[in-house]
């Protein structure tokens, strides 16, 4: 056979016609992206070259959190699934978390210099304390990292007043509060008479 075939004739020669069509129907629905899911993933996650890419963690925003002030609470930050509170990494890497800031939101006009909650992070928890006196809303800026990528989320938090006892205050002494039992003798008192 000296001739040469055509692509068209050597498909149908060697019986591979329908498979000519299938990678064409193959490319057309792709785009025409070249091995657009990955290295065989099949998740869709991929540049076109094999190499996977990392998909950026999300966040589904945490409700709103209440606590008394003096108290802790303890938050989970991560989420075992994408629809579920906190953050989620679609590619299971390790995620770390941040906090950025604290933001008050509420708070009574005559506490201007009480800073509101005190947080810390501990592996995925987010802990939390109300600082004294300090009562209102506050929100609390995160970040979340897998290494390669971040994503914010903020989370309010609700801290609620606790009475305090009155205070026993004599010549400007702090004496005790009125839930101790105080006596007093009167010796170096002056009658007004």
């Amino acid at each position: 056979m000296s001739e040469k075939l055509s692509r068209r004739n050597f498909l149908e020669t060697f019986g591979f016609a329908s498979l000519g069509s299938l990678i064409s129907l193959y490319l057309t629905n792709c785009g025409g992206k070249k091995n657009p899911t990955g290295p065989g993933n099949g998740n869709g996650n991929g540049n076109g070259n094999g190499t996977p890419q990392n998909k950026i963690p999300i966040y589904n925003q945490i409700s709103e959190v209440s606590l008394d002030e003096e108290t802790e609470r303890e938050v989970e930050l991560l989420s075992s699934n994408s629809n579920g509170q906190g953050f989620f990494d679609e590619d299971g890497d390790n995620l770390s978390f941040s906090v950025l800031s604290n933001s008050i939101l509420e708070k009574p006009v005559s506490y201007n210099n009480i800073t509101g909650i005190t947080t810390s992070i501990n592996g995925s928890k987010l802990n939390i304390t109300g600082n004294q006196d300090f009562y209102g809303k506050v929100r609390v800026n995160l970040r979340a990292s897998d290494g390669k990528a971040t994503v914010n989320g903020s989370l309010d938090v609700l801290v609620d007043n606790l009475e305090d006892n009155p205070n026993v205050i004599i010549d400007g002494d702090l004496i005790g509060s009125i839930e101790e039992e105080h006596s007093l003798d009167g010796s170096n008192s002056i009658s007004p008479d």
